[in-house]
């Protein structure tokens, strides 16, 4: 529809300029002129540009173009010269005045200049079109590569903090069922909500900021089961949350992160988690004591950082989010600052 509707407007353009007093419309002086335009278009829009130019045979797409300007040229030529007569001085001057006069009123080098003119133009048009449509389907197919990636890696950053974490725990809760077996139920039963919550609403593209928050909070109640004496963790939760979406996972890399890095087996160890909301915003804020694993350390490879920066970039727009990592004294702070949805 859109190349019918362009093709009538260039059909009927001449009509803006046409003079009332002739005897014809404008458009039936050139109407060999513009079909030949017409099938030099779809020539290349179909054929030439997808199959040659876009294969980098550039010589060979041009050899094709000037063969099919040099049978347009023959074929305009001879159609003019069919019956028409032969031109006197005055009738050329006045063809070169009105551009609407019929080109076999014209000498020969004006009657190819006027070929030629049609024929750049709907070759530029015809490459610049497709060009257009490639590139915008190579831009799609790129974001949704990277969107399968992206999703890719969140599924491996699901089955990351699966494995060991659930079996740690799991073997953490088989030493309290001799000695506190109320508290091994409750362990166990936070332990079930967050296996349900990666499990299940992590498919989903958005989660509830409340249950996001929760698998958090979860995660670091298991996590105390496992840390000695000389470790303090706290978490503090807003006491009303807005009842709307964020993306899922997006906070257990920067948590791991800070167990992974913040606790010392001897000395004394802080992990202090916040979360704030404030004007359409949810504020994060994780700050550990900062303990850097040797470099030959590879448990804390970086790949859920990582991962994190890579979400954020894809989510959002550079002046929607603020994500911040530095040191202060000897405590690491992070911080993340998101837009929610309200939608």
């Amino acid at each position: 529809m859109l190349h019918i509707v362009i093709w009538i407007f260039v059909m009927l353009f001449p009509y803006f300029f046409m003079d009332f007093n002739k005897p014809h419309p404008p458009m039936f002086d050139n109407w060999v002129e513009m079909m030949l335009v017409v099938v030099i278009f779809y020539l290349n829009y179909f054929l030439l540009i997808k199959r040659f130019l876009f294969n980098h045979k550039l010589f060979t797409f041009i050899g094709f173009n000037v063969l099919i300007f040099i049978i347009t040229l023959f074929l305009s030529l001879k159609f003019e010269f069919g019956g028409i007569k032969k031109p006197n001085n005055n009738e050329i001057q006045k063809e070169m005045n009105d551009p609407f006069k019929p080109m076999g009123e014209a000498p020969l080098d004006l009657r190819v200049s006027r070929i030629i003119f049609p024929f750049l133009l709907s070759l530029g048009v015809a490459v610049a079109i497709r060009a257009t449509v490639k590139l915008n389907k190579e831009e799609n197919e790129r974001k949704k590569l990277e969107n399968e990636h992206l999703k890719s890696e969140l599924s491996y950053l699901k089955y990351q903090i699966q494995p060991h974490f659930f079996f740690n725990t799991l073997n953490n809760i088989y030493s309290l069922i001799d000695t506190s077996p109320d508290y091994a139920k409750e362990v166990l039963h936070r332990l079930s909500k967050l296996m349900r919550f990666v499990l299940y609403q992590t498919n989903d593209p958005e989660v509830l900021i409340k249950d996001e928050i929760t698998f958090i909070a979860n995660y670091v109640e298991l996590m105390k089961i496992r840390t000695q004496q000389n470790v303090s963790i706290s978490i503090e939760i807003p006491s009303m949350v807005p009842d709307v979406h964020i993306p899922p996972l997006i906070y257990i890399s920067l948590v791991e992160n800070a167990f992974k890095h913040g606790i010392d087996p001897i000395k004394n160890s802080v992990i202090r988690i916040w979360f704030s909301v404030a004007n359409d915003k949810l504020l994060f804020e994780v700050a550990n004591t900062n303990f850097p694993k040797a470099q030959k350390d590879k448990s804390g490879s970086g790949i859920g950082i990582v991962n994190v920066k890579k979400r954020l970039e894809f989510l959002f727009s550079p002046d929607e989010y603020t994500f911040e990592q530095h040191c202060v004294g000897d405590f690491y702070i992070t911080k993340l600052t998101i837009p929610i949805n309200h939608g």
